[in-house]
């Protein structure tokens, strides 16, 4: 990660928005320099990306997790909005998250723990912060959603998905049907509700 100071306007804003006190955030908030991001910030002159959305995260993450799920969903454009919790997940062989680690008692109602096994070819890094890939977030959705809580938003995500790796819903059938899973048959109806 770059760790120069990024210049905006006369002002200098380090590259680790997410450090700076709520005080000189709302400053540069004011200026236009920041636009709200999710849970934090990012610059108003850079994209809003997907390194943007996790590094908007930063605050509250760990280099023990990765961001997962709707959470991730959301970072790579698949979501609009951001979910109200963020979902987590430990890196590979780290040991459970202890959320009064990530956030101080009155936030930590905020994270949605899952503690699902991943493999290091499923997770990217941004800027130090880690976030499953496009595929993972698809099937950690598809697997781990029940069907009455598989809302239009999250079947949208799936789609958004599925198009942004390349693929058609057929595709993803496929894929999914050749896993040893034990939600295989609730991931099945869920790709069925996406694409019929």
């Amino acid at each position: 990660m770059n760790q120069q100071p990024l210049m905006q306007g006369a002002k200098s804003i380090p590259p680790e928005i997410y450090m700076l006190k709520q005080t000189a955030l709302d400053a540069h908030h004011r200026r236009g320099e920041l636009v709200r991001c999710g849970f934090g910030y990012v610059l108003s002159s850079e994209p809003i990306s997907p390194a943007a959305r996790l590094l908007s995260y930063g605050k509250y993450l760990s280099h023990s997790v990765v961001v997962c799920s709707q959470s991730a969903a959301w970072v790579w454009g698949a979501l609009n909005t951001c979910p109200q919790k963020i979902y987590l997940n430990p890196m590979p062989g780290a040991s459970r998250i202890k959320t009064e680690k990530l956030a101080p008692l009155g936030e930590q109602h905020l994270f949605e723990l899952k503690h699902t096994r991943l493999s290091t070819p499923e997770i990217v890094s941004f800027g130090g912060f880690r976030v499953t890939t496009q595929m993972r977030t698809l099937y950690d959705i598809l697997f781990n959603t029940l069907t009455v809580e598989f809302t239009p938003k999250l079947r949208r995500a799936c789609r958004m998905l599925t198009l942004q790796l390349g693929l058609s819903g057929a595709d993803v059938r496929v894929l999914c049907a050749s896993k040893r899973h034990p939600n295989k048959v609730r991931a099945l109806s869920n790709i069925d509700l996406v694409w019929n």
